[in-house]
């Protein structure tokens, strides 16, 4: 066991906050047998199987506890944890006992026994009843599957897949190395998976119906391990019955293969020819003109190697992508031909036609014909009452005027009344009366204003007469003085009335 581990696995044991308590009694309980408190204090018991199942999933996952991170070994476990001055946990059969009832942990070679994932549910069933009867096949188990830890890793697989697999004719297709080198790293984080991690991952994958390999691997040798073909099934695809490994996932395996080596053989040889020019400018430096002239023919034989290594990928690569091209195609074309048939059903379905859409637009058109004529008929009907109400107003206009002349003949006109200009004084003074009789507004009765008529043209007698008597007087001699603009205006209507 390494060193370093173990302090990792102390360092986390000591910040975990289940062993933090001050309760000295229960701390020393976790590195117990505490088997005989399952009917004794149950709470104690599940908080001590709880406790140590977290912990093994959790430092597995880290890769403390070996090389297989999806498999726990069961010979070494109490010797991992022996990590407080030789002391090791005394309860951990209890606890692999434990979590195999809850199907936690599983044999490994009960595992692979199971072909199917029906099968591997009526194990599950069979395993149940063997539990009840007190089966020891947990305790003499030397590796079990970690199943939280597996199904975590395989829905990563399956979710990075899912994300990377842009051409699913190729990358869909792996053989056992380049699934290991694509997905080993990405699995658990932090971690890469061992070989059998792969083979119990992908065992996983198969029942589950993810995966289909050509051979079951746990029986397969390491010397097959290139012919192993696998092929992922897209989440996608519905029908599952129908996966399988086809001629044509065989020749794109061979062709993806043959890419792998002439990618690895030129990278080859662009180091060989990098090598021999470093050597080349040595022996120039030292003036061997032999030992240069024999590296540069060495190097003219790898640039053609080269260029043919390179040309024959080049050929390969093109082969994939029209293969991929092919398939892009097929699938545009099975795309189509799905739109449409769900655009016929959508339209059939909503009993869509050429006849339905005349007869509905036949509709449309009268209901607008309908609208256009209430219009026209709303348009009408404001005009009249928008004249209406022009042709009152005109009758109000003329009935003002009417009025207005009634006024006109029933009020007197006034008169300026002038008074002759004298050297004493230039008017004489207006009766007050008369004054206010003339400037006030007549709103008396027709007969009262006969008699101010009367009146006024009696005082109009005595102003003529009063007129003529100054025109019999010689006329007096003005001396110019000054006047204020009152008495100026005066003057000037007193002469405009004569």
């Amino acid at each position: 066991m390494n060193i370093a581990k173990k302090v990792d696995i102390r360092d986390y044991l000591k910040k975990h906050p289940d062993l933090r308590v001050k309760d000295l009694d229960k701390e020393a309980w976790f590195w117990s047998d505490f088997s005989n408190q399952k009917h004794f204090n149950p709470k104690l018991f599940n908080d001590i199987l709880k406790f140590w199942s977290n912990v093994l999933i959790e430092t597995s996952k880290r890769g403390w506890l070996g090389e297989d991170i999806l498999c726990l070994d069961r010979e070494h476990l109490e010797e991992t944890f022996s990590v407080y001055n030789g002391v090791s946990p005394a309860g951990f059969n209890c606890v692999t006992q434990e979590m195999y009832h809850t199907s936690e942990l599983i044999p490994v070679e009960e595992f692979y026994s199971c072909k199917t994932w029906s099968g591997w549910i009526l194990q599950s069933l069979f395993w149940g009843l063997q539990k009840v009867a007190g089966s020891n096949n947990i305790l003499v188990a030397k590796k079990l599957v970690i199943m939280p830890t597996l199904k975590e890793a395989a829905e990563r697989v399956l979710q990075y897949h899912e994300k990377n697999a842009v051409h699913g004719i190729t990358d869909n297709l792996f053989t056992l190395t380049s699934f290991k080198a694509e997905y080993a790293a990405v699995a658990i984080p932090n971690v890469v998976l061992s070989e059998t991690d792969l083979k119990v991952l992908l065992c996983y994958l198969e029942f589950e119906l993810k995966m289909l390999v050509t051979e079951v691997l746990h029986e397969m040798s390491d010397e097959k391990k290139e012919e192993c073909i696998i092929k992922i099934r897209s989440r996608k695809e519905k029908n599952i019955s129908k996966l399988e490994i086809s001629e044509i996932d065989r020749g794109i395996i061979c062709i993806k293969e043959t890419r792998k080596k002439l990618h690895t053989q030129v990278e080859s040889v662009e180091e060989k020819i990098a090598d021999l020019n470093k050597k080349i400018s040595g022996y120039l430096i030292r003036k061997q003109k032999v030992q240069a002239k024999y590296s540069l023919k060495q190097k003219k034989n790898l640039e053609k190697i080269l260029l043919e290594r390179l040309s024959s990928l080049g050929t390969i690569e093109g082969i994939l992508l029209k293969i991929e091209g092919a398939a892009s195609d097929n699938e545009i074309i099975d795309i189509y031909s799905f739109g449409a048939g769900t655009l016929k059903g959508v339209l059939a379905s909503e009993g869509l036609t050429t006849e339905t859409v005349d007869a509905t637009m036949d509709k449309l058109q009268d209901a607008l014909a309908d609208q256009k004529e209430i219009e026209d008929a709303m348009q009408i009907n404001q005009t009249l009452i928008e004249t209406s109400f022009g042709i009152d107003e005109e009758l109000e206009e003329e009935l003002e005027a009417l009025l207005k002349e009634e006024n006109a003949i029933s009020t007197p006109e006034k008169r300026p009344v002038s008074q002759p200009v004298t050297e004493s004084t230039s008017f004489q003074p207006i009766k007050e009366s008369t004054a206010k009789k003339i400037d006030q507004p007549d709103k008396t009765p027709l007969s009262t204003l006969r008699s101010i008529s009367n009146v006024e043209d009696k005082e109009l007698e005595e102003l003529e007469k009063m007129f003529a008597e100054l025109e019999a007087l010689p006329a007096p001699i003005h001396t110019p003085r000054t006047s204020d603009s009152k008495s100026k205006q005066r003057e000037e209507t007193i002469l405009t009335s004569e």
